[in-house]
């Protein structure tokens, strides 16, 4: 056996529910070996060693579905996730918008966590900045609050579709739906490349400090077409984790040109629970009078899948309600019956809420389900989002252990910058679910952020495991996870994170960043 670099730890998993390992072999970035039984010396004269003592190596984390542009671009935005009351949205919105540029971006607030338990309303960002272009983000990024200032500055039309009227007919400064889309839109047309670029780097940095190896980048759409995609493909190979790219086109030939194999990611069949738009079979338990909305025509989006599957691509949609999963899985059971493909893994993005039916018909298809089980963490259980919107529906949220007892391959992510960017956090979540019998064991929740995220974009062979042959990309964590609690685990310390056998991550003893 030759190698040229040698791994050791306390622990190296090198598979969900594999024997452990104590030493990894390397050569040219690849596992050459693992010494499962603790015996064997891999070291030769010459050959480096990294010993990470009692730290426990796992296979490298995943994370499925980032909105990696999104994430860098909230690292420059006003934080809003820590705010419990408006008072303290309108005074972050005073402080910072003397200081601001062109307009106010504030992110991340979750208004179900705020003890008036709603949106600022454009009157009163008004207050907070009477000259500033203001827009504050909720958390799921389905709905977006702006000043008069803003609405100005940006030729925001109060006859968009999704513009929230007083009684008496006046913009309340609340944008959902279509007039969300129109608006970040425009806000993000004044973006230059080079910030948009920075904003990559620092997103995929900050992932890599998260022990993410490889993850699905998500760009593009109707907010900024296929420009945000090309940026993303001229600076991808000098970013520290492997990157898969979803374009969020609908048009075929582009992804084509674009040499990508995939189309799609967040292409928008609904919207979210928290705004009220993703389409459930039922009306929502506080909104009596809708059930969200499905925003393509059922041939529109048939034809956008049929074409994208006809040309062999792999097509990925977010579909968050009952209503949405079961349109999508009617079009890729369309495309699939017009053209036979063998093993074409298809996604659907959240599936937050799906019917046993569905979980058959995915399973059939052999779609897979990109799932955030991140999302239970924060709204899911008793007295929380999920509960308010949903009522008893809330208990048939994030069916993950129903989804692998019915055969369904799982993708585990954030939705990141709607969750952190923290595969941990998101294994924690998965074991510890509000319903306990959709929980699920360890080796089950980390083979979906390792090799179910891996073969979610057809990796496998090469990435998910630590299996000779495989990359030597790994995330090593400060104690054995497997042995954490989940309130632990979601805070787990990344002491490193190794990409092809190099590090892209590390922990001095100090613990400082390298």
């Amino acid at each position: 056996m030759e190698a040229d670099k040698i791994f050791k730890a306390k622990a190296i998993v090198t598979a969900p529910g594999a024997p452990d390992a104590y030493s990894l072999a390397v050569k040219k970035g690849r596992v050459v070996a693992t010494d499962v039984e603790g015996r064997e010396d891999f070291a030769r004269a010459g050959v480096p060693v990294v010993d990470f003592g009692d730290a426990v190596a796992l296979p490298g984390l995943w994370d499925a579905h980032v909105h990696l542009l999104s994430t860098g671009l909230a690292l420059r935005e006003v934080n809003l996730s820590g705010a419990r009351r408006l008072a303290d949205v309108l005074e972050l919105v005073r402080d910072a918008a003397p200081s601001a540029g062109e307009i106010l971006m504030c992110a991340g607030l979750d208004d179900s966590r705020l003890a008036e338990g709603r949106l600022p309303t454009g009157a009163e960002l008004d207050v907070a900045s009477p000259t500033k272009p203001v827009a504050v983000t909720r958390v799921d990024y389905h709905t977006l609050v702006v000043n008069a200032a803003a609405r100005r500055r940006f030729g925001l039309d109060p006859s968009w579709p999704g513009v929230e009227l007083d009684a008496d007919g006046r913009p309340t400064g609340v944008l959902r739906g279509r007039a969300n889309e129109l608006a970040r839109a425009k806000i993000h047309g004044r973006l230059e490349s080079a910030t948009k670029t920075a904003a990559y780097r620092d997103a995929a940095a900050l992932a890599a400090a998260r022990g993410v190896v490889a993850l699905c980048a998500l760009e593009g759409g109707q907010i900024a077409g296929d420009e945000d995609v090309r940026i993303l493909l001229e600076c991808r190979e000098r970013l520290p984790v492997e990157t898969f790219i979803f374009p969020q086109i609908t048009s075929a030939t582009t992804a084509r040109e674009l040499a990508l194999p995939r189309l799609g990611g967040c292409l928008l069949v609904d919207g979210s629970i928290g705004s009220w738009t993703a389409a459930l079979s039922e009306p929502y338990a506080d909104k009596a009078t809708t059930r969200g909305e499905l925003y393509f025509a059922d041939d529109d989006l048939n034809a956008l899948v049929m074409t994208a599957h006809a040309a062999g691509l792999q097509v990925a949609l977010h579909a968050i309600g009952d209503r949405a999963v079961s349109q999508v899985l009617d079009a890729y059971g369309v495309a699939a019956y017009e053209h036979p493909r063998d093993d074409c893994r298809h996604r659907v993005e959240h599936a937050e809420l799906i019917s046993n039916r569905d979980l058959k018909r995915a399973a059939d298809l052999g779609a897979i389900l990109s799932v955030q089980p991140a999302f239970e963490w924060l709204w899911g259980g008793p007295g929380k989002l999920y509960e308010t919107r949903l009522g008893e529906r809330r208990r048939r949220t994030n069916r993950l252990r129903s989804a692998l007892r019915a055969g369904v391959a799982l993708a585990g992510g954030s939705d990141s910058n709607i969750t952190p960017i923290n595969p941990l956090l998101g294994i924690a979540a998965a074991t510890s679910h509000p319903t306990e019998e959709e929980r699920l064991s360890f080796d089950d929740a980390l083979a979906m952020f390792t090799i179910g995220a891996a073969a979610s974009v057809f990796a496998e062979d090469d990435w998910g495991t630590l299996s000779p042959g495989k990359w030597a990309s790994f995330t090593v964590v400060a104690q054995d996870p497997r042995r954490l609690a989940a309130a632990e685990l979601a805070d787990a310390e990344v002491v490193a994170t190794v990409v092809k056998g190099e590090f892209t991550y590390k922990k001095d003893e100090e613990g400082a960043d390298l």
